[in-house]
């Protein structure tokens, strides 16, 4: 679990500096609830910044995974 919080925190860094693919990491951490909670509002946010940047899982795969989830809740 404190490996799991530590790459959070490193995904941090480089996504608030705009990486697209630390983005879409943290997204999924985030929706999976890897390094803290599950944090479905912010893997959304996450992986729109992605796709913002044309990063295609971070659309596709990221953006469809935080709204199906939602629904099945």
């Amino acid at each position: 679990m404190r490996r799991h919080a530590q790459i959070a925190q490193r995904l941090a860094r480089e996504a608030a500096a705009g990486n697209a693919q630390s983005q879409y990491q943290l997204g999924r951490m985030n929706a999976a609830g890897f390094g803290g909670r599950e944090n479905m509002t912010e893997a959304r946010r996450l992986f729109v910044a992605a796709a913002n940047q044309g990063h295609i899982e971070g659309s596709a795969y990221g953006v469809g995974n935080a709204i199906m989830s939602r629904m099945l809740r």
